[in-house]
């Protein structure tokens, strides 16, 4: 892979130096941290070409490494920041999947209800912000609020909360106990919403 800066082609070796201009090791863990402006994932990038960057832990591998192909560049010390060849690897997407479930980076799909109590329990205590449960619950604030609000619930923990009171409602217009047809046409209105 060759590599252009300021219109002039570089060989490894000037990439090399030029790379490493960008870098600051840190002693203890013996990541490189790269001073590349991050893109939107996190990713520090270094500039290769007129107008252009690229991920900088990608140029490392190649530039130390090898090339990197179709492949996916893999971090062993699971700090995007980091460029040092050392601790990058060639995998997959899914081997990238499974080593951040093994080493608990990865969210399961849905809270628990005991959670989700719990999420509420701390919000009720005044003490914790939204977005100080999201970070201990590994989601956004956004995703507490609306589960602190009752509006994202589903199954029947959410029509424990909200059907009551519909079906008191309904009570009170009709003024006679639901039937089936009214359970009908509150699933058909989608109640889980």
């Amino acid at each position: 892979m060759q590599y252009s800066f300021r219109g002039k082609t570089e060989t490894l070796e000037e990439t090399r130096r030029r790379f490493m201009t960008w870098v600051v090791i840190d002693t203890k863990t013996g990541c490189w941290y790269h001073r590349g402006s991050p893109d939107g994932k996190g990713y520090p990038r270094f500039p290769v070409g007129q107008a252009q960057t690229r991920p900088a832990h990608i140029v490392s591998y190649e530039l130390f490494n090898g090339p990197v192909g179709f492949n996916n560049v893999l971090h062993d010390c699971d700090n995007i920041k980091c460029s040092c060849p050392q601790h990058l690897k060639l995998g997959s997407q899914g081997d990238n999947i499974r080593e951040a479930a093994l080493k608990g980076r990865m969210r399961k799909s849905r809270l628990q209800l005991c959670e989700i109590e719990e999420i509420k329990r701390l919000y009720r205590t005044g003490m914790f912000t939204q977005k100080f449960i999201g970070k201990m619950f590994r989601c956004g604030p956004d995703h507490i609020n609306r589960i602190i609000n009752g509006s994202m619930m589903s199954g029947p923990y959410a029509r424990e909360k909200r059907e009551p009171a519909a079906n008191e409602a309904r009570k009170q217009r009709l003024g006679q106990p639901l039937t089936s047809k009214d359970h009908q046409e509150m699933l058909e209105k989608n109640w889980e919403t």
